[in-house]
């Protein structure tokens, strides 16, 4: 078998470029919640031992996650503080398990005017 394309893993970050907060607050879970359909059988076992037959859930794939990720200075406008910021993390995974799922939430960033930020190596 051959192994997965990937492509680069990011961040969407809720945080427009203008540097307003993202609304709704809840706005990283449902985008999650959406591509929970969307497993790594090669990957992760968290994947594995997760079937999405088993009925509605509300766990979340390995490969589009909500998190929480340290932003400077968002909140108060000031470059020496740091804030925790709601973000979704995209694996580059996700792309050799479906390309436009991946292309969908890059998509999704540009439309909003969404923060990106692109991670240096693998994310499990």
């Amino acid at each position: 078998m051959f192994p997965l394309e990937t492509k680069p893993s990011f961040h969407i970050l809720g945080l427009t470029r203008d540097q307003r907060v993202f609304r709704p607050s809840d706005w990283a879970e449902r985008l999650a919640g959406i591509m929970a359909q969307f497993r790594d059988d090669q990957g992760s076992a968290k994947d594995r031992a997760l079937p999405m037959e088993s009925g509605p859930s509300t766990a979340y794939s390995s490969l589009v996650l909500p998190v929480f990720v340290a932003h400077p200075g968002h909140a108060q406008g000031d470059s020496d503080h740091v804030a925790s910021l709601r973000a979704v993390l995209v694996s580059g995974r996700l792309y050799g398990v479906e390309p436009l799922a991946y292309e969908f939430l890059q998509q999704f960033a540009i439309d909003n005017d969404l923060i990106t930020q692109t991670l240096d190596g693998p994310v499990d």
